[in-house]
């Protein structure tokens, strides 16, 4: 049995999904103190934010199965992208927490729609070769979650 996969176009499509909401998850639990000077609030209230992701997640998780029936795993992962593109850039303006916790929810649901399909459209498009297409994918994943991380940290003052 061969031990390698043609990483195809649906391959790399799926991956840099991934990266993109990587990304943002990386950087988002060091930004926290940066978050919480900038809206002159609480550690407790800037730690909302990453309840109202958690919660979006559950959310997700509730919504994806009728999502990816009606519109496909493909699409839905598209859907979810731009769910939390939307949602980051709303995020990024919102000038209070009243505005930036309903949009951390809204991140947070595309960020765990993106990546519930991310899983699902590797394993059916790889069938049997899916466990070594996951774990590229995942890698390819991680990229995203370490640069975030290590840009947040770098640019802290």
């Amino acid at each position: 049995m061969t031990h390698k996969i043609k990483r195809d176009r649906y391959f790399w499509t799926v991956a840099l999904q991934t990266v993109c909401v990587n990304i943002f998850l990386g950087s988002f639990g060091p930004s926290q103190p940066l978050l919480r000077a900038d809206q002159g609030t609480s550690l407790t209230i800037a730690g909302l934010h990453g309840t109202a992701i958690r919660l979006a997640s559950i959310l997700a998780g509730l919504a994806n199965p009728r999502l990816a029936h009606r519109f496909g795993r493909a699409t839905t992962g598209w859907i979810g992208l731009t769910i939390f593109s939307i949602g980051l850039m709303a995020f990024v303006a919102s000038p209070s927490v009243l505005f930036s916790i309903p949009t951390a929810l809204l991140t947070g649901f595309g960020v765990s729609i993106t990546i519930n399909n991310a899983l699902t459209s590797i394993t059916s498009h790889f069938k049997e070769m899916s466990p070594m297409a996951l774990t590229q994918s995942n890698a390819i994943g991680s990229c995203g979650y370490i640069s975030g991380t290590l840009d947040c940290w770098n640019n802290r003052k």
